[in-house]
């Protein structure tokens, strides 16, 4: 009987793209941060909340593509861990989201 698991897990190559894309994104933000002064809290813009939101966006994007694809070698065992760790990754960030629509107050 062969009983073959069906893996959620992304190529090796989206690894590959998601740590350019991190080096990228990373290196990016903080060149803004340094050069247009964006990190002083007390002197928040419109345009400065739109930044961080798309320079978050794009490091979780990349980070969640770190995380979610295969190694390069990577036998059973690990491909089975990693796969059914999916579910908890998913399971938190709907908690966090959940806590966030409900508990953060935006009265701004």
């Amino acid at each position: 009987m062969n009983t073959k698991h069906k893996s959620f897990l992304l190529p090796h190559h989206f690894q590959i793209v998601g740590w350019i894309l991190f080096t990228i994104v990373l290196l990016w933000g903080m060149f803004v941060m340094t050069t247009w002064k964006v990190i002083d809290l007390n002197k928040y813009f419109i345009a400065d909340k739109w930044f961080i939101f798309v320079m978050y966006t794009f490091l979780f994007l990349a980070a969640g593509l770190v995380g979610l694809s295969r190694e390069k070698q990577e036998d059973e065992y690990i491909s089975n861990i990693r796969a059914s760790s999916l579910a908890i990754k998913i399971a938190r960030h709907f908690g966090v989201k959940v806590e966030d629509i409900f508990f953060i107050d935006d009265n701004d």
